[in-house]
């Protein structure tokens, strides 16, 4: 899966609660599922005076135990902000301090730091094998509800403008610094939609029917810093998740097309990125990208070398959009 980079490189803010487990945690456990993965994003993000707002953005369970629906509509009903030393869960207020720790005596030699470790780097490129950088809340406040639920201990991580809560069911729930920023909510909603399934056909690329200019100052948001200024949408329809897939087809600096196939969320945030289309030179030939995308978003991605009079496939990958928005590969059996 491909990741989109966003504008400006924001610090990330991580917050982890860790549970005192008793006993030994089957290795099993330790695998995560991308499938049992959900992002959430919150409508109306802000950034307002000394209050840091933070916004939903992925929920994973532990121990290979299924997401519950009613949970994540729960969740999704979460507002948490930071004003100084003080988290408002929901109205409720906790006075917190920052710490540093070996990692290893913050979550023990077992397979919670496995877990945590192993989950963090994997999905958000954040290393914490040796030291985090955490938060406690006040031992008055810890029991309170609903921090007792939420912060099955008083000590938290806390790096990189993420933030991780652990409750009590095993629930993983990540939250992003919410910042005062465009989406494209307004250019989604004025474009057309094209039907599936869709294949690549030179006609599609060189004569984009329906295809609607998009304005300059949304390039940083559709990661497009090193196109030409010129670039066009369509939507494709919702997936059975409610992702809603866009395509977009511009020019790099030579001119050559490129098409890729973007991932938003509820609130028109970029999820994911997926190059569908492109061609490149190389000596005596060129190499181009193409794909298929059936009624059910099953995509396929087929990388072709063409030179002189031969043609060789030098790649052939097949991805689905998972409930995340994010495009995860197919691997073949």
């Amino acid at each position: 899966m491909k990741h989109f980079k966003i504008k400006n490189i924001i610090q990330i803010l991580f917050f982890f609660i860790v549970i005192n487990c008793q006993g030994n945690i089957e290795k099993k456990s330790l695998n995560i599922k991308v499938s049992d993965t959900l992002i959430i994003e919150k409508d109306t993000p802000t950034t307002t005076n000394n209050k840091i707002s933070w916004e939903l953005i992925d929920v994973t369970r532990f121990f290979d135990k299924p997401i519950e629906d009613i949970d994540l509509e729960n969740f999704k009903k979460i507002k948490i902000q930071f004003s100084g030393d003080t988290l408002i869960l929901g109205g409720n207020k906790a006075i917190f301090s920052e710490k540093n720790l070996e990692s290893t005596k913050y979550f023990g030699k077992g397979s919670l730091y496995e877990f945590f470790t192993e989950y963090i780097l994997k999905n958000f490129n954040i290393n914490i094998k040796n030291n985090v950088h955490f938060i406690e809340l006040s031992d008055h406040d810890n029991i309170k509800k609903p921090f007792n639920y939420y912060f099955l201990k008083n000590g938290a991580i806390y790096e990189n403008n993420y933030l991780f809560l652990y409750n009590s069911d095993d629930y993983v729930l990540a939250f992003k610094k919410q910042e005062n920023k465009k989406n494209l909510r307004d250019i989604y909603t004025s474009l057309n939609t094209l039907s599936l399934p869709l294949k690549y056909s030179l006609e599609f690329i060189d004569t984009p029917n329906k295809f609607i200019l998009i304005p300059e100052e949304y390039k940083s948001l559709l990661d497009l810093k090193n196109f030409n200024n010129d670039f066009e949408g369509i939507a494709l329809p919702k997936t059975k998740y409610n992702i809603k897939p866009l395509l977009i087809l511009a020019n790099d600096a030579s001119g050559q097309s490129i098409l890729y196939l973007y991932t938003l969320s509820d609130d028109y945030n970029v999820l994911d990125k997926l190059e569908l289309y492109y061609s490149y030179d190389i000596d005596e030939g060129n190499i181009v990208t193409t794909f298929n995308i059936n009624e059910n978003y099953k995509i396929q991605i087929k990388k072709t070398e063409y030179k002189k009079e031969t043609e060789k496939i030098l790649a052939i990958k097949n991805y689905l959009i998972n409930r995340s928005g994010k495009f995860e590969e197919i691997k073949n059996k």
